[in-house]
């Protein structure tokens, strides 16, 4: 895919299918973080009895928290991606990165500045409105199964988007 995106003219259908790919994955992998930290939060179910606090709860702290990674996974697909595609060829050939890379790269940036700010706001509301002892291991905890579930979803059905983001030809 990747020779051939060097190759193309315009836009040819190996470049569209690529970018329906990415925003795809940007589009979905928001939702599926919100409720896999739900879920991974539901883990410390026997917590949440001793404390009186019910699951309800955790999914409200969930959709608060992670409500701005939504809105950077559409930002970069609208403000980065479909400008970029439309530039001519005789512009594109100077840029240093491929036109389905930038698009990769700001997703995964928008996404890790979201994830940092979500993990942050979680962590307080765990502290603050769930009055949990260990907020901060919680929040750590939780993040690691959702990246891990993340990242095995993407390698599993998208692993030639990794693969040519990992080891560009």
């Amino acid at each position: 895919i990747a020779d051939q995106i060097r190759q193309s003219s315009f836009l040819p259908d190996s470049i569209e299918t690529y970018v329906e790919k990415i925003a795809l994955v940007a589009l979905v992998v928001p939702i599926l973080w919100t409720w896999l930290t739900y879920l991974s939060l539901l883990i410390f179910r026997i917590s949440l009895q001793r404390a009186r606090i019910q699951p309800v709860h955790m999914l409200r702290c969930s959709l608060y928290s992670f409500d701005p990674l939504a809105c950077a996974c559409v930002l970069t697909i609208v403000g980065a991606g479909v400008p970029w595609l439309f530039l001519p060829q005789s512009v594109r050939q100077f840029m240093p990165l491929r036109d389905a890379d930038l698009l990769v790269y700001l997703m995964l940036l928008g996404w890790g500045l979201c994830v940092a700010l979500g993990g942050y706001r979680l962590w307080r509301a765990l502290a603050l409105y769930l009055r949990f002892d260990h907020a901060l291991g919680t929040m750590i905890a939780s993040q690691a199964i959702t990246f891990l579930a993340v990242l095995n979803w993407l390698m599993l059905d998208n692993t030639h988007l990794i693969l040519d983001l990992l080891c560009p030809v």
